[in-house]
């Protein structure tokens, strides 16, 4: 057996795999040796397997007995023809497609030629048997007609066999048949033609489902496809169910670049993933076969099990078969690999027909007849060496746990052995008690009252081998066993809790007791927290209960002793008490033990005083009971006081920034501590130097809490002060007078003294503060009165005086200002930063308002100077004129009247008078100009004081020339006006498109009587329209 690897695929994308051979393939049946059988077909209905050999040769092979018979001399009418596809219905009937396109059909003896007369209009192609089933596991329809699909390079036919009549076709297209068994039925569609993408040619398919029809896409051309697509199938994701879940649906096809493999839904782009395997191969025939179908559920939704699905693809180099694809879960392309049967060799395999034992739930497909190069051979799967060592884990107790193999029950009852129909979809089961076989037991569950050791034997329907079930122990019990092997009386020891425990059985229940109550606990075991008396209960069957014996239980927890002190090492003569961390109780007795003998006049006693060195300890022992507990040893020592003195005594004075070394009697023995103003200084040893001032003292330690102290001696130090220069400006300007002083004050207890450039001024001596005008460098000199050594001088200060700063405001323009006009003042100065009183820093402003303005220049140095000037603004006239209206259809004039006063008037903008006459609605500008020049103006508006259009409600055409016409004021000059007038009756007896020539009162020329008239006016486009009686009056 060769392993054939996964070929990358060179499109979309690519995987590597490596998976398990799950079947091997026994060529259990050799016929027609030596002849190229190309094509083998088997109806799902009949035993007889038809075959089409070379030179036109037919033959009819019974599967059960093996027999061949020759019938190629009831086809010689043809051998003009070449035969090129053999379907089989039955024993007696069978059609054969020509070279030429005809189809053959051989009828009980009878031979003719399908052709116009049954419906069949173009050259086929390929035929197949259509499969007769619908939804529910592959139930067939005995009483349906049989039909034969026929392909051809005009469409899809459907012949019925019986009448012998085809239907229409499925379209125009170039259809061919790839598949058509049992459980699937897929052809090339010819309801659409080829489409192109990218250099690819998209091959429509079409798959019968059980309800419905669905279309997938092949693809081939360039990029590896290949060309000429010999076959195809569908691979679902069910076994029973084929239109299920098109997503996990598969397709595959083969020409002679290899095997191809793509998803149903998402065949149709260019793009989707595409698998690639056999590459350089001519593929002839791809198919599948279902094995071990009985040992899993077959629906799309159920548990696979070990329902094997393997392919079978016939290549010009043999025969190949993949490891299972069969699976529901799977995402992407389901991933396989190949195998070479090496049985066959490397003989052509042009033609594979699977053989079905059973199309009843379990489905049995129990081999394939292969056609080769050279003759007809059948394969027998075989799954037997892959299954595995060991039971299958199918059988279980009705109603328990899956994974309890073990079960008790009470006398008088029965247990439910069952197998797991998920597991196992057969009928063949024998059950068996040990290794005896149970006669008669045969079904999926078994009822039983009798105790031992079962399992079952599951036959696999379709292959000649057997699995073994895992095996279920049942017991059968009349009353619980148990024991509860404890003494009367427990004691624990430091502990929280204590676990008691029973026998466990699955078939017992349990209930525990504390000081006659229940606890709550149900299982075989429980954990107790408190001390009390405990028993168990035990029931094997329901509503009998078997009581163990009581145990006293107790829980006893000690606690830590630990024992305390003030010091370990204590100086002789001195008492030391020692302190037990754990209260007097009756619950123990405290036991004081010094080097290991104990001292009882300290039983029961919390704390002890002592006066011997020594170790000590304290043991705690449970009131009648075993338990004690014991405290860490507590080790004292006694020891004698030291004897300390200082080599100094009374004050030392010392400048700031010196130190002085104090020293205490030194013994190597001793510890040391210095105290400053009565605080440690952190100081342990016998000689110290020291700079801060205060009282000191040290004192000796020879044994631990035990402190002698010296003699004390007082540390003062002069404290220079830090000397610095100040003054209340930053910087002086000529003309001022500085002010210099000492930043802190200073005690009287220094002399002070001043220099200016390195020079003393005596004349300012002891003053911590001047006044001075001159500049130069300055210094301050501090000497203690106490102490002339301690002495400090000030950092140098400079002194400088800076030049004042001038500044001059000039305006621009000095006419006079109306009230809104702008004016630009400007600045002169010589440097600094300017700060006008409006907010401005820069040297020039603009202002538009009368007052006071103020400029503010100060030197970097922080001189200043200012200068000011008045602004003045003559205010700006003040008027109003109404806003007016006017009618022009009256042809009135009105008159806008400006207040008098004024210098001169401006109407829209040219001179005038006070007075504006106006005739039409419109927008006025008036400006007027006082004697100052200056200027204000005001927008007026003139409305409309008439409607847009006005019709008379009468008119007298006498001839008198006075109202002889109808007035229609407002659409003189509109020329999409239409009026009409109707008399009383409706009838129309005036139209005017624009209203240029006013209505006299004529229809056709003659006058109209007296009356009421109605009209109809629309105006502006339409907009605008009037409604309304007018009357004639003589």
């Amino acid at each position: 057996m060769r392993r054939l690897f996964v070929i990358l695929s060179f499109m979309v994308w690519c995987r590597c795999l490596y998976a398990q051979q799950d079947v091997e393939f026994q060529v259990s049946g050799a016929f027609l040796q030596g002849k190229e059988i190309i094509k083998v077909k088997r109806d799902f209905f009949d035993p007889y397997v038809w075959v089409l050999s070379q030179n036109n040769e037919v033959y009819r092979i019974n599967s059960i007995t093996s027999q061949v018979e020759d019938l190629t001399a009831n086809f010689s009418a043809y051998s003009h023809d070449s035969f090129i596809d053999i379907a089989g219905l039955n024993k007696d009937t069978v059609f054969l497609a020509t070279a030429t396109g005809a189809v053959v059909q051989y009828k009980s003896g009878g031979l003719k030629t399908i052709g116009a007369a049954e419906g069949i209009l173009s050259a086929a192609n390929s035929i197949g048997i259509k499969k007769n089933t619908y939804y529910d596991f592959f139930y067939f329809d005995a009483g349906a007609p049989p039909v034969l699909i026929v392909g051809s390079d005009k469409g899809l036919y459907f012949y019925d066999i019986r009448a012998e009549k085809a239907t229409h076709p499925e379209g125009e297209h170039s259809s061919l048949v790839y598949e058509a068994t049992y459980r699937t039925e897929m052809y090339r569609d010819s309801t659409a033609g080829a489409s192109e993408y990218d250099g690819l040619k998209q091959l429509p398919v079409t798959f019968r489902g059980e309800y419905a029809t669905f279309m997938g896409f092949l693809w081939e051309g360039g990029n590896g496809y290949g060309y000429n697509i010999k076959t195809a199938c569908m691979i679902s994701p069910s076994m029973y169910v084929y239109d299920a879940v098109t997503s996990r649906m598969e397709m595959f096809w083969g020409n002679s670049n290899g095997l191809f493999q793509n998803n149903f839904n998402q065949s149709y782009y260019v793009h989707s993933p595409v698998a690639h395997y056999l590459n350089g191969i001519q593929v002839n025939k791809v198919t599948n076969i279902y094995g071990l179908a009985a040992f899993g559920e077959g629906e799309w939704f159920g548990d696979p099990g070990m329902i094997k699905q393997n392919l079978l693809v016939g290549t010009d180099r043999g025969l190949y078969f993949s490891n299972s694809i069969y699976t529901r879960t799977s995402v992407g392309l389901r991933p396989f690999e190949l195998f070479h049967l090496d049985a066959l060799g490397m003989a052509k395999v042009n033609d594979i027909c699977v053989n079905v034992a059973s199309m009843h739930v379990p489905l049995c497909e129990d081999g394939a007849w292969v056609a080769t190069g050279t003759g007809l051979y059948f394969l027998k799967p075989d799954y037997a060496k892959f299954v595995g060592q060991g039971s299958f884990q199918a059988a279980s107790f009705k109603g328990a746990p899956g994974m309890q193999h073990k079960l008790s029950i009470c006398s008088g009852e029965q247990a439910i052995l069952a197998v797991d129909p998920k597991h196992y979809t057969g009928s063949s089961i024998q059950w068996y008690r040990g290794n005896e076989q149970l006669i008669g037991e045969s079904h999926a569950e078994l009822v039983t009252s009798i105790p031992g050791n079962y399992h079952a034997v599951l036959y696999d329907p379709c292959q000649n081998s057997h699995l073994e079930t895992n095996s279920l122990e049942l017991s059968v019990v009349s009353s619980p066993v148990f024991s509860f092997n404890y003494p009367d009386n427990l004691s624990y020891c430091d502990s929280a809790s204590a676990a008691l425990n029973t026998d466990y059985s699955p078939a017992y229940r349990y209930r525990w007791w504390r000081d006659g109550q229940l606890t709550g606990d149900t299982e075989f075991k429980m954990t107790a927290t408190q001390s009390g008396v405990y028993h168990v209960e035990v029931s094997a069957c329901s509503g009998s209960w078997l009581p163990s014996k009581d145990v006293k239980l107790e829980l006893i927890n000690l606690p830590v002793p630990q024992l305390h002190t003030g010091a370990l090492i204590n100086c002789e003569g001195m008492p030391v008490t020692i302190n037990l961390n754990v209260p007097v109780s009756s619950g123990y007795t405290i036991h004081w033990l010094l080097d290991g003998y104990e001292i009882d006049s300290f039983a029961n006693r919390s704390s002890v005083q002592i006066d011997k060195a020594g170790s000590y300890k304290v043991l705690l022992s449970a009131t009648g009971q075993r338990c004690t507990k014991e405290s860490e040893p507590l080790v004292i020592q006694f020891i004698k006081s030291p004897v300390v003195n200082l080599d100094k005594a009374g004050e030392i004075i010392i400048c700031e920034g010196e130190s002085v070394k104090l020293s205490a009697t030194n013994n190597p023995a001793y510890r040391y501590r210095w105290y400053l103003n009565g605080v440690l200084t952190g100081e342990d040893v016998s000689d110290i130097n020291v700079s801060s001032p205060g009282e000191y003292y040290v004192e000796a330690s020879s044994c631990p809490g035990t402190w002698v102290p010296s003699s004390k001696v007082s540390l003062k130090v002069i404290e220079m002060p830090r000397l610095l220069i100040k003054t209340i400006k930053q910087a002086y300007c000529i003309g001022e007078a500085a002010r210099l002083f000492l930043g802190g004050g200073l005690a009287g207890n220094y002399n002070i003294s001043w220099r200016r450039d390195g020079l003393d001024l005596p004349e300012l001596k002891g003053k911590t503060e001047i006044t001075t005008l001159l500049p130069g460098t300055y210094q301050v000199i501090a000497i203690s009165k106490e102490r002339p050594q301690c002495n400090t001088v000030s950092p140098p200060y400079s002194l400088v005086f800076y030049e004042v700063p001038t500044v001059h405001i000039s305006q621009k323009i000095n006419t006079s200002l109306c009230s809104g006009e702008e004016v630009s003042l400007s600045v002169s100065y010589a440097g600094g930063y300017i700060n006008w009183s409006t907010g401005e820093t820069t040297p020039r402003i603009t202002v538009n308002n009368s007052g006071l303005y103020k400029v503010k220049v100060t030197s970097a140095t922080g001189c200043a100077a200012e200068d000011s000037i008045k602004i003045k603004m003559l205010p700006a006239p003040v008027f109003h004129v109404p806003d007016t209206s006017v009618c022009t259809y009256t042809k009135s004039t009105v008159v806008l009247t400006a207040p008098a006063g004024f210098r001169r008037y401006f109407w829209n903008n040219i001179q005038g008078s006070s007075g504006y006459a106006i005739r039409e609605p419109q927008s006025i500008l008036l400006t007027v100009e006082d004697e100052n020049g200056c200027q204000a103006s005001q927008q007026i508006v003139v409305s409309s004081a008439c409607a847009d259009v006005n019709l008379a409600n009468a008119f007298t055409p006498n001839g008198d020339l006075a109202n002889d016409t109808w007035r229609i004021s407002g659409i003189e000059n509109d020329p999409s006006a239409v009026v009409r007038i109707y008399n009383r009756q409706g009838a129309e007896v005036f139209y005017s498109k624009g209203y240029y020539t006013p209505w006299d009162g004529k229809f056709r020329g003659r006058a109209l009587p007296a009356g009421t008239y109605y009209y109809i006016v629309t105006a502006k486009k339409g907009k605008q329209r009037f409604s309304g009686p007018v009357t004639i009056f003589y």
